[in-house]
């Protein structure tokens, strides 16, 4: 199985990598089982589930051995069709990773995840399709009535009376069954494409705008936590208005009597042109 390897500037050990589920799949939520990469290194697992990217409003939390690399969480989440966040944290001798990889999933009912992986032409009807070869049938059919209608007035006349069927009209009938067979596997074949097309370009766009919304809120979570960068060396990440805030009281108080809340108003001596 194959191992993530640990992150070379620090300490800490890297996020696991979600296996399953992925790009808010829709999953039953009677039984949801999580899946991810094992990490070389890892003393313990945590798995956290949340309502948001940021985890801030976190549903479920469970520490799990460091031999193990899937769990089952039964009974627990509704079948609302709610979107879900979930991640894997690694811990070691130096704390728990970042939890930096963030994957997604929606919990619903049976039938929801049914209907997720059926594709669309499954539930419809052929269309024009079956219309266009009962209409063929009944188009031979019409004829051929009409043509032994005629032999048999003209058969009656000349007195002789006429068995079997021509290989002409069987010939007509196979032409007619081969032709309507053609035209119903060239629909499907080109209704399959359309929706296969249509299934793709569906999830891909819901894969980017999952991978969107993970940006967002590691950006977010970047620009509004609190982190240590480097313990040692003293440097820690804060949120960015306190940043801005700290800058702004350096700058004021490094240039002493050089800025001055209030601006001083002089008064100017009227000119020899204004009097």
């Amino acid at each position: 199985m194959e191992n993530e390897s640990t992150e070379t500037t620090t300490s800490v050990l890297a996020s696991p990598r979600p296996v399953a589920p992925r790009e808010a799949t829709i999953v039953d939520g009677r039984e949801v089982t999580f899946e991810w990469r094992p990490v070389e290194g890892t003393e313990a697992y945590r798995l956290q589930v949340a309502r948001d990217t940021a985890f801030k409003t976190v549903v479920f939390e469970q520490d799990v051995p460091a031999d193990t690399t899937a769990l089952t969480v039964a009974d627990f989440f509704p079948m609302d069709e709610q979107t879900y966040f979930w991640r894997i944290l690694a811990q070691n001798e130096n704390g728990w990773s970042r939890g930096d990889r963030v994957e997604s999933f929606v919990s619903g009912t049976p039938e929801d995840v049914q209907q997720h992986i059926r594709t669309p032409d499954q539930d419809e009807s052929y269309g024009p399709v079956t219309e266009l070869v009962r209409s063929a049938s009944r188009m031979v059919s019409e004829q051929l009535a009409e043509e032994d209608g005629d032999r048999l007035e003209k058969e009656r006349e000349i007195g002789v009376a006429y068995e079997g069927v021509p290989s002409g009209q069987i010939l007509a009938i196979a032409v007619s069954i081969l032709f309507a067979v053609g035209i119903i596997v060239i629909i499907l074949f080109q209704w399959t494409n359309i929706t296969e097309a249509a299934v793709r370009q569906a999830s891909a766009a819901q894969s980017e705008y999952t991978l969107l919304r993970e940006t967002e809120a590691q950006a977010n979570q970047k620009l509004s936590g609190y982190e240590v960068l480097d313990e040692e060396a003293g440097t820690y990440r804060i949120p960015i208005d306190q940043a801005m805030n700290l800058m702004a009281n350096e700058a004021y108080e490094q240039g002493g009597r050089d800025y001055s809340p209030e601006a001083p108003f002089v008064q100017r001596a009227p000119s020899s042109a204004e009097q």
